[in-house]
């Protein structure tokens, strides 16, 4: 086990293990508490998925870099997660995100009801 491996595992942890502990997943009821509660709220704001019991050490490893204030690109990640969602999910689950596609159709002026008329959007206060 690497030096860098080690200290992922017992940040995630709160002690030193083996690497995985059970096979290629991590168990989120192993985590620490402060991160239980970081993983939930990755899990429904960052990264959503509906799995929450156990997930892979890619995910543990994003989950340490965003617990430990490491640059991240979150409008990539969240752009190439949305572009990926149609290859990853059956066609009847609820969209992601939504306040942030809600958001963004009501400041380019979609209307939110099928009779309500398109309406222009404001220019930014700065131009």
């Amino acid at each position: 086990m690497t030096q860098v491996t080690q200290q992922v595992t017992q940040f995630l942890y709160g002690r030193a293990n083996a690497w995985p502990l059970d096979g290629p997943k991590v168990l989120h009821n192993q985590l620490t508490k402060s991160l239980r509660i970081f993983h939930i709220f990755m899990c429904h704001n960052i990264d959503p998925t509906s799995h929450r019991t156990n997930f892979k050490v890619s995910r543990a490893r994003f989950l340490y870099n965003l617990a430990n204030g490491h640059k991240i690109d979150l409008e990539n990640h969240i752009f190439r997660f949305i572009v990926d969602l149609p290859l990853q999910c059956a066609s009847g689950r609820s969209p992601m995100f939504p306040c942030l596609i809600s958001t963004l159709c009501l400041a380019e002026g979609v209307p939110l009801l099928p009779h309500e008329e398109p309406e222009t959007p404001e220019p930014p206060i700065n131009k």
